[in-house]
């Protein structure tokens, strides 16, 4: 297997110490994590496990705690 270098080092999703509560119900607690642009992530978990929230607020349509941050490969940051 090889390795390749990232072209495009620092761009890319980063999510850190995200929450996500819908009245009293915590629906994500304390998630974090980071892709690279180019890769090819899957995220799986059984029905109710929080995917659709977590793509949702990714998508910024639902309030939360934490930050989310996007780096296009140019260096531009939303």
């Amino acid at each position: 297997m090889s390795v390749k270098k990232h072209e495009n080092a620092g761009s890319g999703l980063k999510v850190a110490d995200l929450s996500v509560s819908l009245g009293e119900q915590t629906i994500l607690e304390h998630v974090s994590f980071h892709l690279h642009c180019g890769e090819i992530t899957a995220l799986i978990g059984p029905n109710g496990a929080g995917k659709s929230t977590l793509f949702r607020t990714i998508l910024g349509q639902l309030p939360h705690a934490g930050t989310i941050d996007f780096q296009q490969a140019g260096g531009r940051r939303t």
